[in-house]
């Protein structure tokens, strides 16, 4: 009777998380679609629809991920690898986007969204720490945040983004090269003690205008620019 109402006990705790999760999703998506409206109370039609969509999916992905470490896996467990390679997957519960795992839709960015003017990939890994963000920055692997990114994205939709969150009128530029640090991999032997990049002032990398941001655009060493989005925060 006990080992029972344990068991009720435990989905009503997941219900609740997912409950939880759905409600933070609506209320992004709606800030995020609000926001992006013209100050004369005009839409600007396609920015606005692009504008949600990247902070939609990966909204769907963390609330995913959180399903999953309410189901006891670890964060630095989580596996990012893409339908094609499912079969490099150590176990198929890990993996994020596997039907036996997170079994969250693997998707490509909007076209519209991309300075090439093909769909973007997006990445997810734990090398990045987002300066106030989680734990205080530190050396160590378990600190550091998971994030998404979406590298190649238009600069009039990073604008727009960081516009709306209190970030202007400059997109902040990276002064390290990130573009070999974009894969989906969650290795901790990949990421060297001291070796993480600090999204914020404190890694000397970074720019402090993205302290305490879970999510918003910036340019990679004067090159491409970068939208990004904190999964989970640790």
């Amino acid at each position: 009777m006990n080992t029972m109402f344990s068991r009720r006990g435990e989905r009503g705790n997941v219900l609740f998380l997912v409950l939880i999760a759905v409600i933070l999703f609506a209320a992004l998506s709606y800030a995020v679609t609000r926001s992006t409206r013209q100050p004369n109370g005009r839409d600007d039609g396609i920015d606005r629809i692009v504008v949600a969509e990247l902070s939609q999916y990966p909204a769907t992905v963390r609330m995913g991920v959180t399903m999953m470490t309410v189901e006891n896996v670890a964060p630095e467990e989580l596996a990012f690898n893409a339908p094609a390679d499912f079969g490099d997957l150590s176990r198929v519960e890990a993996g994020v986007f596997h039907p036996g795992g997170g079994g969250i839709a693997y998707q490509m960015a909007s076209a519209a969204a991309m300075e090439s003017g093909a769909p973007g990939q997006w990445f997810f890994n734990a090398e990045f720490e987002i300066e106030y963000l989680g734990l205080e920055v530190s050396s160590d692997f378990a600190g550091n945040d998971i994030v998404a990114f979406l590298p190649g994205v238009k600069r009039g939709v990073c604008s727009k983004v960081n516009d709306h969150i209190g970030i202007s009128p400059a997109i902040p530029d990276i002064s390290v090269d990130l573009s070999g640090r974009y894969r989906s991999v969650m290795d901790e032997a990949s990421v060297l003690p001291g070796d993480e990049v600090v999204l914020g002032a404190a890694g000397g990398n970074g720019s402090d205008i993205l302290s305490g941001q879970p999510f918003a655009c910036f340019r990679n060493n004067g090159g491409e620019y970068v939208y990004y989005q904190v999964l989970v925060e640790r």
